[in-house]
């Protein structure tokens, strides 16, 4: 394709309550009309990402790219994502309405813009045909900064200070200061002997977005918007976990093919996986064969995280994919991207894609494990539910230290290292306020397909505390890589309404660890580390002295998804 094959047009789109959107149109060459599909972004129109014409010699699709309200050259004010239905509804039948517009149009588009497909969607305009979000946030849930109350930090750091910085109205001589204030992989980041990349501990003090109160930041006055949705990270947390998250209503579905396309270290992971089974629990049957998930080895970015070693085509899935799927539903035909199962994912450790009618698949069990104190202060065995009624009652303690909290290390992230990496020195023995409860040599290898959830009996000396949960994969030589983590803050373990901790008394946290397919070989072991603090991943909470019980009265457990 040329660049010349499409003429660009620039024009405006009135929404609903009269809001001009800005919009640009290219049509391909040659006579019409074309199928269309509608890209919207707060990131500037002209920064599409996926072309969905790239794969073609001669472009067959409109392309229609528009600016959400309140960002680039839009009218109205930014709303994270509150007009975004109905906006992107009138959009879609604008578009449909275009003589050079055959009536059928699709959505395309990556993180914000996938959020924009799915609001769009719901509101079922009669022309759309099809939608392909990528690693976005579920449809029913905000723009999601908080896992289980507890604010994703790095990830608010990240992006709102540069949202923030390029916002239209934003005085030019405060734009500065705003993208002073954005945390940037490349500014905390140390690069190790063996290529892994770990966080500078002293880099990220100083920088100015770990400044404390974190709450309190002028640089956002400039941008009032931006101040509101910074300071409401603070004052209302999400509160809901994906143990307690209620899911979508009944009548509150997508009824268009929607390819989910996903990636287990992305900072949405569960949100992937947990849509494509409402998308099959609620749309019309006919719908819901037509619904596809890929689960990809990415972070947010498209290609493979962390330093575990991938297959050749570990990349087999990278976002030209929504662009197949929208030129095959626009075009009424077969091809690579209809013609998947409907979940397809990579099985990282084994290095190797599967497929299923479902995810979780059909004829995965629960395996449930057991921690268990075994006299040490700070370390444990992982020990089967078999044999967990030989057990005794125990625990094992621990003091948090906000002023030295345990640094966070791969996992699912977009702006910090990603996947699974080496967690040298961050477990019982190298650091005081971990706990490590590790597992015999496997026999066989395990194969983890679906949910990791963990049950943890607590007691805490705060009035507040958090909770981190990691399970880890551990070679024969030692050296331990992180498979899944879940993270939880006290007073929302069971999302709103949940009742205070009553300090020194022994509480149940449940610890949602999320969804994985994972690969742990034969001679390996198991281990699960439990600590109060994940920086700068979370914010952290106040110091607490903590203490893990274990045993038949007052259990701790891991349950895991396994085939």
């Amino acid at each position: 394709m040329t660049a010349e094959a499409l003429a660009p047009t620039d024009t405006s789109v009135t929404a609903p309550d009269g809001v001009a959107l800005a919009t640009t149109v290219r049509t391909p060459a040659g006579a019409g009309p074309f199928p269309a599909s509608l890209f919207r972004t707060p990131y500037g129109r002209d920064f599409e990402m996926v072309d969905v014409n790239g794969s073609l010699s001669q472009p067959r699709v409109a392309t229609v790219l528009q600016d959400v309200r309140g960002r680039g050259a839009s009218g109205g004010v930014f709303d994270l994502g509150a007009s975004d239905g109905v906006d992107g509804a009138a959009a879609v039948e604008w578009v449909a309405a275009q003589p050079w517009c055959d009536g059928n149009v699709a959505m395309h588009g990556i993180s914000y813009a996938g959020m924009t497909q799915l609001r769009a969607a719901l509101q079922r305009p009669p022309s759309l045909r099809a939608v392909s979000p990528a690693r976005c946030p579920a449809w029913w849930r905000p723009l999601t900064l908080h896992e289980g109350g507890a604010l994703c930090l790095s990830l608010a750091a990240h992006w709102l200070p540069r949202q923030a910085a390029e916002a239209p109205d934003t005085p030019d001589g405060a734009r500065a200061s705003l993208y002073a204030l954005a945390l940037e992989f490349d500014q905390v980041v140390r690069h190790q002997p063996d290529g892994s990349e770990w966080l500078d501990l002293d880099a990220l003090r100083r920088h100015p977005a770990m400044r404390l109160p974190l709450r309190d930041r002028p640089e956002y006055e400039a941008a009032p918007v931006f101040a509101r949705i910074w300071r409401g990270l603070f004052d209302a947390p999400y509160p809901h976990t994906w143990l307690s998250d209620p899911g979508p209503a009944a009548d509150d579905r997508i009824d268009v093919p929607t390819l989910i396309s996903g990636a287990w270290y992305d900072p949405w992971a569960q949100d992937q996986v947990s849509m494509f089974a409402a998308l099959q629990r609620h749309s019309p049957p006919e719908v819901a064969r037509q619904h596809r998930l890929v689960m990809t080895p990415f972070s947010h970015a498209p290609s493979p995280a962390g330093d575990t070693r991938h297959c050749p085509n570990a990349a087999r899935f990278d976002d030209r994919l929504m662009a197949w799927w929208t030129q095959e539903w626009l075009e009424s035909r077969r091809g690579p991207a209809r013609d998947l199962a409907p979940a397809t994912w990579y099985v990282v450790g084994a290095d190797r894609w599967d497929e299923a009618e479902s995810w979780p698949p059909p004829g995965v069990r629960t395996l449930t494990l057991h921690l268990a104190a075994a006299g040490s202060p700070a370390a444990g065995r992982l020990v089967d539910g078999a044999d967990a009624a030989t057990l005794d009652d125990g625990a094992v303690a621990w003091a948090h230290d906000p002023d030295d909290p345990v640094p966070t290390r791969g996992g699912p992230a977009l702006g910090m290292p990603a996947g699974p990496v080496p967690q040298d020195g961050l477990s019982a023995g190298a650091r005081p306020d971990v706990c490590s409860f590790t597992g015999a040599a496997l026999d066989e290898p395990l194969e983890l397909c679906g949910p990791v959830v963990a049950s943890i009996s607590l007691a805490t000396d705060a009035d507040d505390t958090d909770l981190c949960v990691k399970l880890l994969d551990v070679a024969p030589d030692g050296r331990a890589r992180n498979i899944a983590d879940g993270y939880v803050r006290g007073r929302f373990r069971f999302g709103p309404g949940t009742p205070p901790l009553r300090p020194g008394a022994v509480e149940t946290f449940p610890v949602h660890c999320w969804s994985i397919a994972y690969r742990v070989e034969a001679g390996h072991r198991l281990c699960v580390d439990v600590c109060s603090s994940s920086y700068p991943r979370y914010d952290v909470p106040p110091a607490a002295r903590q203490r893990l019980h274990t045993g038949p009265g007052r259990p701790s457990t891991l349950s895991i998804t396994v085939r």
